[in-house]
């Protein structure tokens, strides 16, 4: 026993704590996977693109799919994903696809404006506009992943400094990315989603601070957050509005037992005000300026093929998405997360006062998500990665059982790495898609990987080093935290 208290002890001395060591996993992979998916692979990364183009040429900020956004606009050789092929646009395989037809027009396609991504990603634009296409679109994917991984990593810390969670639940907080590894898929393209997580991290860390002591600094950083995270995604106002309904809940129970004082109203009512003072404006700005489209009824038909997609995207993967068959298999890691959430319910009494937040920001944000998603607009329960830092709270807090953690961390590791062997065939022309089988296969492939192939739309050398030393440390940390649990259970 002593021996391992040795080992252990000398790991986090030279590695640092187990959470850090899981953060530091985390953000390697993401760096191998952003360097491993081929350029434009990610949803609508092309329309994004183009917006980019269009904000840093005239300022002028896409609202809809417009003909600027068209992706034979970037000038762009190829290959192609498969939900952008066609006339002229060869994909991997150097074939045109008829696929890209029903991708197109898919309801759930229409595109969304990321008002903070172009702006913050302006200056990088300026900077990388004559590099190479694959170049400026990993550049792009680095800041973004960046910003994502700095929130994610605050909340964490955040809730580790204030209390909310141990060191043990902190590595299980850390681990989200890896329980649920389409978060890597969602916060390395270029959109807005990463800004959003990273303004957002900020927002509970900031909401943490205060709910310890009422302090102006957080405040005011809460208020400009949540703001600013309205302009990286128009999502966030859910979040405005569920937290307001909190800090009501919140406040109306201090009142019940006189505990309500002058200091604690203002210092959350300032910022809420301020949020919404920041976000109004692009608000007011969608609503004046849009050209107004044509939106699928609710209840329109294929309602319940869209409802199906919206609820799969938790765990789709870009365009090779449809790598894998249907969308059934990826509803395993919402029913995960479902789970999650009921326990969590299930403890409700025990938790800490701010861990019953989400209990009104969730229904807000995920009926919202589904109404846009049924009317047409490239929303999907994907987006509940933005909430990430309060979702691993909530995982943090209710799995504790280190056994299970590290057999889900595991098993998502496993699968993420099957799935993206597959992938890396697809991307190498080698895997090619069956129409009869609505998927891709091996039917007609010549060959399972093509190396060379591969490099030439891909990064994969790199990838695999980070890979390796990012799934390195994760196991490192995953050691620390099953050794830890083993001695406090013998204790």
């Amino acid at each position: 026993m002593t021996l391992w208290r040795v080992a252990l002890a000398t790991i986090n001395h030279g590695l640092g704590p187990a959470w850090r060591r899981m953060l530091l996993g985390v953000f390697l992979a993401g760096l191998g996977y952003l360097a491993f998916l081929p350029t434009f692979e990610a949803r609508q990364e092309a329309a994004h693109t183009a917006a980019l183009i269009a904000f840093t040429t005239n300022g002028h900020i896409a609202l809809d799919q417009s003909d600027a956004l068209h992706p034979d606009s970037l000038g762009f050789a190829g290959p192609w994903p498969a939900g952008l092929t066609g006339p002229g646009r060869l994909g991997y395989a150097g074939e045109e696809d008829t696929l890209s037809n029903q991708l197109l027009d898919a309801p759930s396609q229409r595109y969304r404006a990321h008002p903070l991504a172009l702006v913050f990603l302006a200056p990088a634009r300026l900077v990388a506009q004559d590099w190479s296409w694959p170049a400026q679109v990993r550049f792009y994917r680095l800041l973004i992943w960046t910003i994502a991984m700095l929130g994610f990593g605050l909340g964490v810390a955040s809730a580790l400094r204030f209390g909310y969670v141990d060191r043990n639940a902190a590595v299980v907080m850390a681990a989200w990315p890896f329980l649920f590894p389409h978060f890597f898929s969602q916060m390395t393209a270029v959109s807005g989603a990463g800004i959003a997580l990273g303004c957002f991290g900020v927002t509970s860390a900031a909401l943490m601070a205060l709910s310890r002591r009422n302090d102006l600094t957080a405040s005011l950083v809460l208020g400009l957050a949540l703001g600013l995270s309205i302009w990286a995604d128009t999502l966030m106002v859910t979040v405005w509005a569920g937290l307001a309904l909190y800090l009501g809940w919140r406040g109306w129970r201090l009142h019940k037992y006189d505990a309500l004082d002058s200091e604690w109203l203002i210092l959350r009512i300032f910022p809420m005000g301020l949020a919404l003072l920041i976000g109004s404006g692009w608000l007011i700005y969608l609503v004046t300026s849009g050209e107004g489209q044509t939106m699928t009824p609710v209840l329109g038909e294929g309602i319940l093929t869209r409802l199906w997609s919206n609820l799969a995207s938790f765990s789709a993967d870009g365009g090779a998405s449809l790598i894998l068959p249907g969308p059934g298999w990826r509803l395993v890691s919402l029913l995960l997360l479902l789970l999650i959430l009921m326990r969590w319910e299930f403890h409700w009494r025990a938790l800490p006062d701010l861990a019953k937040a989400p209990a009104f920001i969730l229904p807000i944000f995920t009926l919202s998500v589904l109404l846009m998603g049924l009317q047409g607009y490239a929303a999907g329960f994907d987006d509940l990665h933005m909430l990430a830092p309060v979702l691993a709270l909530i995982v943090g807090l209710c799995c504790r059982s280190s056994a299970l953690v590290i057999a889900l961390v595991v098993l998502g590791l496993f699968g993420a790495v099957a799935h993206g062997a597959f992938q890396a065939s697809v991307y190498a022309g080698c895997a090619l898609y069956d129409p009869q089988l609505g998927r891709y296969g091996y039917g007609a492939a010549e060959c399972l990987l093509d190396w060379a192939a591969l490099e030439q739309v891909s990064a994969p050398g790199f990838a695999l080093k980070s890979f390796a030393v990012g799934g390195l440390s994760a196991l490192t940390a995953l050691y620390s935290l099953w050794r830890q649990a083993s001695w406090q259970h013998d204790d």
